[in-house]
C-alpha cells in the first residue's frame, strides 16, 4: 500500500468503519475510494463530499491532495443499486 493510501484510510478510519471503505486499485499509485455508510442517510452529495474532505483538511498537504483522484460516498441502498442497476 502506498504510503497516501495508508494515510487516507488512517484518516477515514476516524470517521468512517473500516469496512465501510472499498479501495480502487490504481495502477498509478494515486488514490480513490467508495465509501458506503448509514452516514450518508439523508445527506446531500456535496454535504457528503465535505464531510470526507473535512477528514483532510489540516491533515495532507496539497502535493498529497493531487495524489486523490475522489471519492464515491452512498449509502447501502445506494450502493446496491450502482451493483445492481434496475432496468
Amino acid at each position: 500500500m502506498a504510503p497516501i493510501e495508508e494515510k487516507v484510510k488512517r484518516l477515514l478510519s476516524k470517521h468512517f468503519d473500516e469496512n465501510e471503505i472499498i479501495f480502487e486499485d490504481n495502477p498509478d499509485g494515486r488514490v480513490s475510494a467508495i465509501i458506503v455508510s448509514e452516514k450518508f442517510v439523508d445527506v446531500d452529495d456535496l454535504q457528503r463530499q465535505e464531510i470526507i474532505w473535512n477528514l483532510f483538511y489540516n491533515e495532507i498537504s496539497k502535493v498529497e491532495r493531487w495524489q486523490i483522484i475522489g471519492f464515491i460516498a452512498a449509502t447501502p441502498a445506494e450502493y446496491k443499486r450502482l451493483l445492481v442497476p434496475d432496468f
